[in-house]
């Protein structure tokens, strides 16, 4: 299929233009002309349609007789070719021809046309006469695709979504942009990047390795990534083996924990509090099958002290029950000497007030927002009580 092609052309005054205008016409073949002419430039404009008339495009032509103010000028400039835009034509499809016109009509064409990021600018050179003039018959084209620097454009702030946990939007982004040819390795390389952090985020460890292992590890190099990328590698084999045999382990302690951190980083309080909060059970339910090698869903009541024994048999008619937070950590210690559940205890206290914020956040059973000041007191909390060292940090790109 072909693509269709709309040209947005500035007219000019002056012996010969029409010569350059009409040549450039040929060049492109379009199926849509915008000509943009001043009373001045009246007679130039008639050579020029004079020159196409055998032609069958769609011309529209507007006159505007400012041609030296460049901010009036770029505004009136960029509502043309929004009107080109909404006739169904997409910005990669529009070719600016500046050729023509005084420096502040090619000036105002040229930055409207990078505003709205049409697919190519273009020039007409030539010999030139004593007057500077192209002579007839030795025009040239020059054609300028700015998408190079769209391109770059839409790398920068691809770099600072990804760099703000925005992996997504970063995904979505790039992938919904007209790539220029020069940049395909490197988008295709930031397209799997953002597509296995934006992954591993949302606990998929397995789409999240995937995409690690399909990277170019060559760019990766270049981008002096390939280490994290190799360790990090490691760490969701890891976590994928132990998601694979539904057994909670050590690095999904850190994992969660690193996650959370990367929701207070987002200022996403409320759901860094609902994290850390899983987290501390998560620690409870991995001590109590360390110690009994039974999960905490599937409690023999003839462990437990006699304390909960005595409320859990009131309402049980089984033999096994099942445990909350707390109640997992009393049985732990009363019944053993775990080393993270008797630090858990000396700070019983500073968990108590943290665990009211977060009772009565949104995420859990109230209506009060978690505040980052609160974030912060349970993520040193969980780190300096159960002792998480091995933070993940997700990489940041420069």
């Amino acid at each position: 299929m072909t693509m269709k092609k709309a040209m947005i052309i500035t007219i000019g005054t002056g012996s010969g233009v029409d010569n350059g205008i009409a040549f450039s016409v040929r060049q492109q073949n379009p199926d849509l002309l915008c000509f943009i002419y001043s009373k001045e430039s009246e007679n130039t404009l008639e050579a020029v349609l004079t020159k196409l008339s055998k032609k069958r495009e769609e011309v529209l032509l507007k006159q505007f007789d400012e041609i030296n103010d460049v901010e009036i000028l770029y505004q009136e400039y960029s509502k043309y070719i929004d009107q080109i835009l909404r006739k169904g034509y997409s910005p990669n499809e529009v070719v600016a021809d500046y050729t023509s016109g005084t420096k502040s009509m090619s000036s105002a064409l040229v930055s409207s046309s990078i505003a709205k990021e049409i697919g190519v600018l273009s020039y007409v050179y030539g010999l030139r006469d004593e007057q500077g003039r192209v002579i007839s018959n030795t025009e040239r084209l020059s054609p300028l695709s700015p998408n190079a620097i769209f391109t770059e454009q839409k790398i920068k702030l691809f770099k600072h979504l990804f760099n703000r946990c925005q992996f997504d939007i970063a995904f979505e982004l790039l992938k919904n942009t007209t790539i220029h040819h020069n940049f395909k390795d490197l988008t295709n390389f930031y397209l799997g990047l953002s597509k296995a952090y934006a992954e591993w985020d949302r606990f998929n460890f397995k789409q999240a390795a995937e995409q690690l292992n399909s990277l170019n590890i060559e760019i990766a190099t270049q981008l002096q990534l390939k280490k994290v990328v190799e360790n990090h590698k490691t760490k969701l084999h890891k976590l994928k083996q132990a998601n694979e045999q539904v057994k909670l382990s050590e690095e999904d302690l850190t994992d969660l924990f690193s996650n959370a951190l990367r929701r207070l980083e987002e200022g996403r309080y409320d759901d860094c509090g609902a994290r850390l909060y899983r987290l501390v059970e998560m620690v409870a339910q991995i001590e109590f099958e360390k110690e009994f090698q039974m999960t905490t869903d599937k409690v023999n009541i003839d462990i437990l002290p006699d304390s909960l024994r005595e409320r859990f048999v009131a309402n049980q008619q089984n033999q096994q029950v099942g445990l909350g937070l707390l109640d997992t950590f009393k049985v732990l210690n009363e019944k053993s000497e775990n080393k993270r559940t008797k630090t858990f205890f000396t700070k019983f206290d500073d968990f108590k007030k943290l665990l009211y914020v977060r009772n009565h956040s949104r995420l859990a059973h109230g209506q009060t927002p978690i505040t980052k000041e609160s974030c912060q007191k349970l993520s040193s909390f969980v780190q300096e009580v159960f002792e998480i060292k091995d933070i993940t940090d997700f990489p940041k790109l420069m």
